[in-house]
C-alpha cells in the first residue's frame, strides 16, 4: 500500500498541488492536516481525470482523509481534535490507522503531547483486541523529533530505530507491565544522508536550534516491521516540474513537506 501525509499549513490554493501529487504517486491513502481547501471539489475533479479517490466525512478531527476505493471499506473509530483511528483494508487483512496531529510546542509541552498519546494508544489496543486487527500505521505531524520523549518512553508510543530490536524483543517489561515495541523508520532521516533533510525547517532563537526537523513520520507495529520498504520513504520536494522548495530547499508551498512511503503485503 502507498500512503502519504501532508500538513498543507492552511494553504487555500493547495489543491493543485494535491492533485499533481496524487496523479503521480497515486497512494491509496491520503491525509492532510491544516487542510482549508474544497475537498470535495478535488474530489470530482480527481474522477473527472480517472482518479476514483473519495473525500471522506469527518467529525471531531481536524483531520482529512481521501481514501483511493470505496468509501465503505472504511471503518470509523474513535477520533479528537488531534487524531482519528480507523480500519482500512490491507491486502487480505485489516489494518488499523490512525493519522495524528498534535499540538505544537507553542501551545503544549511534552506531557501534554505524551498524555493525547496514551490516550490514542488506549482506543488502538482497544480495537486490536476487540477486532482480533495486529496492524497498526501511526502516521502524521507529531510535532516532535523521533528521539523526543513521548516518542520514545515506555508509557508513550516507545517507537524505536532498530527493525532488529523490535522484532526479537517485541516487548518490554517496565514497572510490571509488557509494553509493545513500535518500529520508527524515520530515525533514518536525522542528518545529511537523506535530502531534504527533514520535513520542517525553523531557525529557533531559543538555546536549543535544530533547524531541520522531521516532524512528519510514521511508525508500525511489530508485526509490519518487514512490510516496511525504507527505499520508499520519501519527503516529496517537488511533483513533476512544480518545486515544493525555495532555493535553499526549505519548504515554501507549505511549511511541511508532504512524506510518502509504501507497506508491502505482511511477511
Amino acid at each position: 500500500m502507498k500512503y502519504t501525509f501532508w500538513n498543507t499549513h492552511n494553504n487555500k490554493d493547495i489543491n493543485i498541488y494535491l492533485e499533481k501529487l496524487l496523479e503521480e504517486y497515486q497512494p491509496n491513502f491520503l491525509a492532510l492536516a491544516e487542510y482549508k481547501a474544497d475537498g470535495k471539489q478535488l474530489e470530482t475533479l480527481l474522477q473527472t481525470n480517472g482518479l476514483e479517490y473519495k473525500f471522506l466525512q469527518k467529525i471531531g478531527s481536524r483531520l482529512d482523509i481521501f481514501y483511493k476505493g470505496s468509501s465503505q471499506q472504511i471503518r470509523h473509530c474513535p477520533e479528537s481534535k488531534y487524531y482519528t483511528i480507523k480500519i482500512i483494508p490491507y491486502g487480505k487483512e485489516k489494518q488499523i490507522i490512525v493519522v495524528v496531529h498534535l499540538p505544537s510546542k507553542m501551545y503544549a509541552d511534552e506531557s501534554d503531547n505524551e498524555e493525547l498519546l496514551r490516550e490514542m494508544l488506549f482506543y488502538v489496543n482497544d480495537i486490536r483486541n476487540k477486532e482480533k486487527i495486529k496492524n497498526v500505521v501511526i502516521v502524521g505531524d507529531f510535532n516532535m523529533n523521533p528521539y523526543e520523549n513521548p516518542m520514545v518512553d515506555a508509557t508513550a508510543l516507545q517507537a524505536i530505530s532498530s527493525r532488529e530490536i523490535v522484532l526479537r524483543k517485541k516487548e518490554r517489561n517496565y514497572r510490571e507491565k509488557r509494553r509493545e515495541f513500535f518500529y520508527n523508520p524515520m530515525w533514518n532521516f536525522l542528518g545529511d544522508e537523506k535530502k531534504p533533510i527533514g520535513s520542517y525547517y525553523y531557525a529557533s532563537p531559543q538555546n536549543k536550534a535544530m533547524y531541520w526537523n522531521t516532524f512528519d513520520q510514521f511508525i508500525v507495529s511489530k508485526e509490519l516491521v518487514e512490510a516496511v520498504d525504507l527505499k520508499k520513504i520519501k519527503f516529496i520536494d517537488c511533483i513533476g516540474t512544480m518545486q515544493l522548495g525555495n532555493e535553499r530547499g526549505e519548504p515554501k508551498v507549505s511549511d511541511h513537506f508532504p512524506l510518502y512511503f509504501e507497506i508491502g503485503e505482511r511477511k
